[in-house]
């Protein structure tokens, strides 16, 4: 026995004849982001109870809701070690600390933690604005590669593991972006294609690197309970549609010579023989009239009963404006960074009737009424989900915005990535080391490589403003003139640098 079985979503359980272990474990019966994601498919065909018993380790990716599951972990016995990166920012460790767990072990990149014959190595990615990490299972003569829905450097993983079986990895879209902005559909649909590509290509890549017996996409995409987020619930073969389904991404691997097969909640890969146990009859009702599927899983998830309560106390929901406000004026005077780099105004719209204004660079008063100011960005939220995220210890307007539970415009149309960092870290904890982190690692714009391109040489910057994935190994130029870093599809223009898709330009310079 040397099986992998899918739990759902990026939950997996390993287990042989030495070893049990979970990864990432999240069960249907709660939702997460604000109870609007749930896992898809439906994974209540799993006996978590049992599952998740005599466990010899946990290992907990990063501390989104959907990874990190205080309702799935409370069926876990509190004395299992739970496997974690070693992040700066240390709210994965806070989060199990507070759900009871009294064996946490926080691992470097450089440590290879060694149990019951397997050898377990996490690498993490911690930048500025998000962090998450992956784990490489090594048990015999097989290595699993678990990436769930990290975004490390290509060429970093390939240093870090010589072979890889089986491959665990997303290709589906979990962010907002075109979601919830109010385009027209037309525009919308286009940069929704546009997003499906740029995510299918990113897993490729992976795939085309790392080279895996099979790869299993996984991670993704969820069902969204919420109105808002309805349409994309459905249709998820079209190439609009950001949110494709596992199938389909693992036909897309095919059609690029990649193996790859998809799996349903329940089934098993012997990952030695990568074999894989089928449940036909579940994946006929799923994929075979996907949508009915969908209609009928999302009218039981809305029949249960409500987690969150919108329709609260004006006084609740008017001191939590009051704590927001008061925070908004802390941020002002502690940021140094992000505050100089959001360089306008936000306008802040809980109804026709209360609008404000937010300009972080406004130290004496940087939350006013909306009185006609100009502005970049229009957030309109309902300001009743103001206390379930001013009331956390780590409060993480992220939550909301997974959610789906808000619409946004923006004039121009360019993202800006440190507003959504402070909204993200909104306490002054957080946001100092998110801070501190960003500094680290600006110094690393300052490397240069020469790139050759049709006879000419440029002088490049070295690693992608972005995440800084290292460009010298991964960037190319596309039949655009474009100078790409695949791992989040920027596009740089290769004579000016500026950057086609994000208010960020890369140094580039023509040397003969």
């Amino acid at each position: 026995m040397d099986n992998l079985t899918y739990l759902g979503h990026a939950g997996w359980l390993y287990e042989d004849e030495d070893i049990k272990c979970v990864f990432d474990p999240w069960n249907s019966n709660s939702g997460a982001f604000l109870d609007s994601w749930y896992p898809f498919p439906d994974n209540n065909n799993i006996d978590f109870k049992n599952t998740l018993k005599d466990l010899d380790f946990v290992y907990i990716s990063h501390a989104h809701e959907d990874h990190l599951v205080e309702n799935t972990l409370k069926l876990i016995d509190k004395n299992t070690k739970v496997l974690i990166a070693k992040f700066k920012d240390k709210t994965t460790l806070q989060k199990l600390l507070s759900f009871g767990f009294t064996n946490i072990i926080e691992l470097t990149e450089d440590k290879v933690y060694e149990i019951k014959k397997a050898k377990i190595k996490i690498i993490k990615t911690e930048g500025f604005i998000e962090n998450d990490s992956c784990l490489i299972l090594n048990k015999g003569n097989c290595t699993i590669l678990n990436l769930n829905d990290s975004h490390i450097d290509f060429y970093e993983l390939k240093k870090n593991v010589n072979k890889v079986d089986v491959l665990l990895l997303q290709s589906s879209s979990a962010i907002w972006w075109p979601c919830n902005y109010e385009y027209e559909n037309k525009i919308k649909d286009n940069y929704g294609k546009i997003k499906r590509n740029n995510l299918l290509r990113r897993a490729l890549k992976y795939c085309q690197i790392l080279k895996p017996k099979i790869a299993i996409p996984n991670a993704g995409p969820p069902l969204f309970k919420n109105r808002i987020m309805e349409r994309w619930n459905f249709n998820r073969d079209q190439e609009w549609n950001p949110f494709c389904t596992s199938k389909e991404a693992s036909e897309y691997f095919k059609k690029n010579n990649i193996n790859s097969d998809f799996m349903v909640p329940g089934e098993t890969i012997n990952v030695s023989t990568l074999d894989i146990k089928r449940n036909e009859k579940l994946r006929e009702e799923i994929y075979s009239e996907i949508d009915l599927y969908t209609d009928k899983y999302l009218k039981q998830i809305r029949a249960n009963k409500h987690v969150i309560d919108i329709n609260l106390p004006e006084h609740v929901v008017n001191k939590y404006f009051e704590k927001f406000k008061r925070q908004v004026k802390v941020i002002s005077k502690i940021s140094t960074i992000y505050s100089e780099k959001v360089d306008f105004k936000t306008l802040i719209e809980f109804s026709k009737k209360e609008k404000w204004i937010l300009d972080l660079k406004n130290k004496t008063s940087p939350l006013e009424n909306y009185t006609g100011q100009k502005y970049r960005y229009h957030f309109k939220i309902n300001k009743n989900y103001l206390p379930y995220i001013m009331k956390e210890k780590n409060i993480d307007f992220e939550r909301l915005f997974l959610s789906g539970n808000f619409s946004c415009k923006r004039e121009p149309d360019i993202f800006n990535e440190f507003l959504f960092t402070i909204l993200k870290n909104f306490d002054s904890k957080r946001l100092k080391t998110s801070e501190q982190i960003y500094a680290e690692n600006s110094n690393m714009k300052d490397e240069l490589f020469i790139l050759n391109h049709k006879g000419c040489k440029y002088e490049v910057q070295k690693y992608c403003p972005h995440m800084y994935a290292d460009l010298e190994k991964i960037g190319y130029i596309d039949e655009e003139e474009n100078f790409v870093c695949p791992l989040h599809g920027w596009k740089f223009d290769v004579n000016s640098g500026i950057c086609k898709n994000k208010n960020e330009k890369l140094k580039i310079k023509r040397i003969n």
